[in-house]
């Protein structure tokens, strides 16, 4: 049976082309994902058509709707100033009410075309996201028609339209912040503390660990650490005890290179193997690192995989500003804050050690909720959906700036970080992540609004049990037969050329 539709029921979006093809990808895909039809001049119109007789027809038999995107460029524009004078000759023949829906998309000023001072001009200058959520409930209310339901977004609609944008890559050099924090340089020498059995190390290991004097790590019945050599324990002779005191200390020492490790040129089959020595010279940083982070007074929070998630809980006096470098320049970041009035978010980190490709520790950064500042919310489904609320709007820049500020606040000097290994020992990390520089970079656009994701008012709409779910076969299904189409346009461009 074939779909019912109404009479008009297509959203016409008049534009600059191609400056506003951005916005137009933007909002054609949003309007899509809502269910509504939507035609706009830079998807639908191809080379050695008849555009103007093609843009009458849609207007003037299907556009329920003519979205005109206004801004600086746009109404300097013949194209889009001819489909403003017809779209208001039509609207006075067939007295279509608030036919028109102008968006002021840079601040442009409502007298800038003829007629457009007496029509409310939805604002999207400051917030896409914002401007969109008016618009939708806009359409809503003038009951304009949905002819699908709503539908994740078209991965051909992507491929078609991905080069559309006027923002390229280009021949500058960037620098570009990774999650590794480097360890410039390691002790020499990992020893194996051998006991008699692994009784005595649990015991000797327990003492090392409640007097904070050093990270160990434990394996059956020997005990690893960067210290040469470790405290005897005696085990006094208690009332009333039938055995003499007890004496605890190491019979054997294995001594490993931390070079041949780390530069996985240290070979065994037997204990402890290739793979054993890794193993404990990675458990043993994570140990140091683990030490020193709760020592600093952080706190910590078991997350899904099992790994901790150290975080600063909220002073008492309020949010604290971390002062942090950042290209040779002082700023300041907060790593709590105010989440929705009541409760507190918190920035926090997990981590792993990594030998290679770099010898670094690799951080993961993550956001936390708290009703009181301190104790991180039980209910990891509302961590999950406050996570998704809190994080959409932060991007590279923020986690990046995040990220160092949480770093120097681990520092007593704002140059390096002293985390203890052994007694009069030190690893040193910098302050400042592992970066990278490229001899290519990208031009942002200069309009931020498009900075909020596309996503950013869709759990305002649907309830979780109500969001449809992604098929990601069917997405590539899309995408090759996109692809296959592409390829048969191309060829078609190609004869044309020929044949001219």
């Amino acid at each position: 049976m074939e779909e019912y539709k109404p009479e008009r029921y297509v959203l016409f979006i008049s534009h600059a082309l191609p400056e506003d093809n951005e916005f137009v990808l933007w909002l054609a895909a949003k309007l899509r994902n809502e269910g509504y039809e939507v035609w706009s001049e830079m998807e639908q119109v191809h080379g050695g058509e008849h555009f103007w007789r093609e843009i009458e027809n849609v207007l003037q038999t299907k556009a329920v709707k003519m979205i005109l995107v206004a801004s600086q460029i746009s109404v300097q524009k013949d194209g889009v100033r001819a489909e403003w004078d017809f779209a208001r000759e039509l609207a006075r023949q067939h007295r279509l009410k608030d036919f028109i829906i102008p968006l002021n998309l840079d601040d442009v000023s409502s007298n800038a075309i003829i007629g457009m001072t007496s029509l409310a001009m939805i604002q999207f200058q400051n917030s896409w996201a914002h401007g969109v959520k008016a618009l939708l409930r806009k359409l809503v209310k003038d009951n304009v028609p949905k002819t699908t339901q709503a539908n994740p977004l078209s991965a051909a609609q992507w491929y078609f339209n991905r080069f559309a944008t006027t923002n390229t890559v280009n021949d500058q050099s960037e620098t570009f912040y990774s999650n590794w924090v480097a360890l410039p340089h390691l002790p020499r020498t990992l020893y194996l503390h051998e006991y008699a059995n692994d009784v005595q190390a649990k015991q000797i290991i327990r003492h090392i660990q409640e007097d904070h004097l050093f990270p160990v790590a434990r394996h059956e019945r020997y005990i690893m650490a960067f210290e040469k050599i470790l405290p005897d324990l005696r085990l006094d002779e208690s009332a009333g005890s039938l055995f003499n005191s007890t004496n605890i200390k190491a019979v054997n020492k294995i001594n490993l290179s931390v070079g041949q490790i780390q530069g996985r040129h240290y070979k065994s089959k037997e204990f402890p193997t290739t793979q054993d020595a890794s193993n404990f010279l990675v458990q043993l940083l994570q140990q140091a690192f683990h030490n020193f982070l709760v020592q600093r007074g952080l706190l910590t929070y078991e997350l899904a995989n099992g790994k901790l998630c150290y975080y600063f809980s909220r002073p008492e006096l309020g949010d604290v500003k971390v002062k942090y470098n950042y290209k040779g320049r002082t700023r300041s970041k907060q790593l709590t804050g105010v989440y929705y009035e009541e409760d507190v978010w918190h920035y926090g980190i997990s981590f792993v050690a990594r030998l290679n490709p770099l010898l670094a520790i690799s951080v993961k950064a993550h956001i936390l909720f708290s009703n009181d500042g301190k104790t991180i919310w039980d209910d990891k489904k509302a961590i999950h959906s406050a996570r998704r609320k809190k994080g959409k709007r932060m991007f590279n820049p923020e986690w990046r700036d995040l990220l160092l500020a949480f770093l120097s606040s681990l520092s007593d000097d704002q140059e390096k970080i002293n985390v203890p290994i052994a007694v009069q020992e030190y690893l040193w990390l910098a302050i400042i992540p592992i970066t990278f520089i490229s001899d290519k970079g990208y031009e942002d656009p200069q309009d931020k609004g498009r900075l909020v994701p596309m996503d950013d008012n869709e759990e305002e709409h649907w309830d979780d049990e109500e969001q449809i779910e992604f098929d990601a076969e069917a997405a590539l299904a899309e995408l090759e037969l996109s692809r296959q189409e592409v390829n048969v346009l191309n060829e078609d461009d190609q004869t044309h050329e020929e044949i001219i």
